[in-house]
């Protein structure tokens, strides 16, 4: 199985990593694979900043049923600190 997890900042346009590198964004959703004729399944997920650790920022999740739940991002990516961030969860191949 292959996947991927791409994160963005809803504030600013802040550069952030991608976590591995993944293809571009497709909007939410089952869509059809271009290459493989597969379904795709997406989710977005909105995160709130909850605090600082030595060399990453927290963030969990907003949600009252979370996927993810909590997730940990080095510092480096950063500029600013960002109070939100969106991360989209994408399955590629199953």
């Amino acid at each position: 199985m292959r996947g991927g997890i791409i994160i963005c900042c809803l504030e600013d346009t802040i550069p952030l990593s991608l976590y591995p590198p993944v293809e571009p964004y497709i909007p939410v959703g089952p869509s059809v694979g271009l290459e493989t004729g597969e379904i795709e399944m997406e989710s977005s997920l909105a995160f709130e900043y909850e605090r600082a650790t030595k060399n990453k920022y927290r963030f969990r999740e907003a949600s009252d049923e979370p996927v993810m739940g909590t997730i940990y991002i080095s510092k480096d990516h950063f500029e600013e600190r960002p109070d939100k961030l969106e991360v989209t969860l994408r399955v590629l191949d199953r």
